[in-house]
């Protein structure tokens, strides 16, 4: 049982995936697609629109580019945006931190009015019973 894929902006026809993945990435395909586009294939109908090249790229989470994919350690390695992007989440976790320090350090502010409240109470009291007791 051959399945059949074939490429209509070529007219290529070949029962191995292999081959029409390699077909794919030839000179003359790449100038025929930007002609037309359609590519078919059992599996699923339409592989590719237009955009031929993307079928073995990545796109890199750091700046967005399409890279190849035997490429991609490499441009990890000296991709610019990588340390900018890792920069921006270590000054969000460290702004959400201070966030909570900040609320922590209110909290215990308004406890310590509380208590400092408290003890001018005690105070105030001790005075009054002082006066009263020595009268």
């Amino acid at each position: 049982m051959n399945k059949e894929h074939l490429c209509k902006v070529c007219n290529y026809k070949t029962d191995r995936l292999s081959s029409f993945k390699k077909h794919l990435q030839t000179n003359k395909h790449k100038k025929n697609s930007l002609k037309k586009s359609s590519y078919i294939t059992p599996n699923n109908g339409v592989i590719a629109q237009n955009n031929v090249v993307n079928l073995n790229k990545v796109k890199c989470e750091y700046c967005n580019k399409f890279i190849h994919k035997s490429n991609k350690p490499r441009h990890y390695s000296h991709c610019k945006m990588k340390d900018i992007v890792k920069k921006d989440k270590e000054i969000n976790e460290l702004l959400k931190k201070n966030k909570k320090l900040e609320e922590i350090n209110l909290q215990l502010k308004k406890e310590r009015d509380e208590y400092k409240k408290e003890y001018f109470d005690i105070l105030k009291l001790l005075k009054t019973t002082k006066v009263s007791l020595n009268n």
